[in-house]
């Protein structure tokens, strides 16, 4: 290895040391946000006879209470705005995330319909934190180009809206509590997802509104047929399995004849997010490892240095210069490996992991079986989980059929591909329960589930 490589290579540890990038802290941005309205315009270049009904010059669909659940860089979003930074946010199936950053505040998505789709649509989608902290502002850019029979139509989507910081309430004035009028439980309604728990809080007011400290409140749970969860004193604790957990509960609240409730939606993993964060993981541990052997070969071939280098350097002065190198690379590996333990950490106590918890449920129950048991083997198709073609809702490798709407499940791998496992060339496919058509790189049909298979 020559000086140029030895001096290229310290470069670029160098400039990795400078410039990394981080997110808030965990939790920095949690919390109930108010969203404004989502201002949409369209631009048109051209809309024939077959594109459907013009769209508007401009739109705008309401706002509301979003709340945000921050774990490292991800932002999750639910209430009057859902989903999560890093996503598409489009209703079109064939939209494929192509890259996704986040520096200094700015997370950046760009999504794009396959090359050969008729419905080409390509989506830069972008959420900014201010510099204060106290606002998000999210836009979209959408462009549509699609070929409809004898029609092309062509236009551009722009939309903006803005999330902010409630402003601190100033405290209520001191109240003299009457008598019982109302029991209010809080929150009344929430989302947790499998093996997630939510802590409720009932209490007794008048009629103005004044708490009556010391009135008791009783919770109950109440779960619909063949769905299981567990109330412990004021916390709700959903079960880690899909067929008994997923479902809609009631937390009941009762003083005396008052009577109030709260509603718990339990949510299903959502596999695909998972399978890509664990790819990144293991990208990543490939990349410090190739960074750790290419460190091991500058050294090697620096060590066989005698006397002055190529540019008057003493052996010391090479010396020095690898010991900068070690160290500049040893601290990026390491702040690698914090960041995924700390990524890994989360995404164990994250409740959208149900897949994980899955599995843990599987290895505690086999703990439990003699020595002399036989050994379950997992299909290597199914190791990261079978989805619903219908729903999107992600599985357990073992499961069959969609605990929500019965649809047999389809491996993800298979899935997320876009094949079929068979190779049909650029033959266009059509649901033969619908007659939908689609491209050739399509599986299923995203109307019904139904398997595809080629036009003949």
């Amino acid at each position: 290895m020559t000086w140029r490589t030895v001096v290229l290579a310290l470069a670029t540890a160098a400039l990795a040391a400078a410039h990394p990038l981080r997110a808030a802290a965990d939790g920095a941005l949690d919390g109930a946000w108010v969203s404004g309205p989502l201002d949409v315009r369209y631009e048109v270049e051209s809309w024939g006879p077959d594109c459907g009904p013009h769209p508007p010059a401009t739109e705008q669909e309401p706002g509301g209470t979003v709340q945000v659940t921050q774990h490292g860089d991800d932002l999750t979003f639910r209430g009057a705005m859902r989903g999560e930074a890093g996503a598409c946010w489009t209703a079109n199936p064939e939209m494929r995330r192509s890259t996704t950053s986040y520096q200094s505040g700015r997370w950046v998505t760009v999504c794009q319909t396959p090359p050969n789709d008729p419905r080409s649509e390509h989506g830069t989608y972008a959420l900014r934190l201010t510099e204060d902290g106290r606002a998000l502002v999210q836009t979209e850019v959408t462009r549509y180009d699609w070929e409809l029979k004898r029609s092309r139509c062509v236009a551009t989507r722009r939309a903006e809206r803005t999330l902010r910081r409630p402003a601190a309430a100033a405290p209520p004035p001191r109240c003299v509590p009457g008598h019982p009028a109302t029991v209010e439980l809080r929150p009344s309604s929430a989302h947790v997802d499998l093996g997630g728990r939510v802590c409720f809080r009932g209490r007794v007011l008048d009629a103005k509104g004044c708490e009556i400290d010391g009135a008791p409140v009783r919770l109950d749970l109440e779960a619909p047929k063949g769905r299981a969860a567990t109330l412990a004193g004021a916390c709700f604790t959903a079960r880690s399995g899909v067929a008994e957990g997923v479902g809609s509960f009631r937390v009941v609240a009762q003083s005396g004849s008052l009577r109030a409730e709260s509603t718990v939606v339990v949510d299903a993993p959502d596999l695909a997010r998972l399978t890509a964060r664990r790819e990144r993981e293991r990208t990543e541990a490939r990349s410090v490892g190739a960074e750790t052997e290419g460190a091991a070969g500058v050294i090697a071939s620096a060590a066989r240095l005698s006397g002055d280098g190529p540019l008057g350097v003493s052996r010391a002065g090479w010396l020095a210069v690898i010991a900068a190198l070690l160290s500049m690379l040893g601290a990026g590996v390491l702040v690698r490996r914090r960041r995924a333990g700390r990524a890994n950490a989360a995404l164990a106590d994250h409740s959208t992991d149900g897949l994980d918890t899955e599995r843990r449920g599987a290895t505690d129950s086999a703990k439990a079986l003699p020595d002399d048991a036989p050994e379950v083997c997992v299909d290597p198709e199914r190791e990261a989980g079978m989805i619903c073609p219908r729903c999107r809702l992600g599985h357990p490798p073992e499961a069959e059929r969609c605990a929500r709407d019965g649809t047999p499940l389809v491996p993800y791998r298979q899935f997320a591909s876009g094949g079929s496992g068979q190779s049909d060339g650029d033959k266009p496919r059509v649901c033969p329960k619908c007659g939908q058509r689609y491209a050739a790189h399509v599986a299923f049909c995203g109307k019904d589930g139904t398997a595809l298979p080629p036009l003949r």
